[in-house]
């Protein structure tokens, strides 16, 4: 079950000053990571290891690996981990008072003097979905479920179809 909730008004900016977009509006114009689920024999060079729960994370250009026996496998990051440094092509969005940063699928929020990763907050536009998203019908309505996150898609003013964040899963 998906609890819609109404859009929040926001504003968002490219890499912090680079430029500005329209309401809640993340774009995707950074270069692509490799899909989610994808296997890789070793992480890229200069990948910065960490541990979160007692698990190891490699990250590497706004892009999370976890061990998968000798292998590493393309994954979201878990909700709570933290970073000392954005990816340089991300996006600020601000969603009520509270700026949130989008790069490759992750959103973060600053907690002392980090970046946290976290949900997807209510309101927040973006142009794509991970490939590995659900199609959904609830109520007659169509909705997009990307891990427990509900979005829908929309047309901005510009007259292009973005997806919007309406909710989560209860669980």
């Amino acid at each position: 079950m998906v609890i819609p909730t109404e859009s929040a008004l926001a504003q968002g900016k490219r890499g912090g000053e680079r430029g500005h977009f329209p309401s809640g509006r993340a774009s995707t114009m950074h270069v692509r990571g490799p899909q989610y689920g994808t296997i890789r024999n070793r992480v890229p060079t200069g990948a910065k290891q960490m541990n979160f729960r007692g698990e190891t994370f490699h990250w590497h250009n706004g892009v999370y690996y976890h061990p998968n026996g000798k292998r590493f496998v393309v994954v979201r990051p878990p909700i709570g981990l933290r970073i000392g440094v954005l990816p340089i092509d991300c996006f600020m969005l601000t969603i009520g008072a509270i700026p949130y940063y989008y790069y490759y699928g992750t959103f973060y929020t600053t907690v002392n003097n980090e970046y946290e990763v976290v949900d997807p907050p209510v309101g927040a536009l973006v142009e794509e979905l991970p490939s590995d998203c659900e199609e959904v019908t609830i109520d007659d309505k169509v909705y997009y479920k990307v891990d427990d996150t509900y979005y829908r898609a929309v047309v901005d003013k510009r007259n292009k179809i973005m997806f919007e964040v309406v909710g989560k899963s209860v669980k």
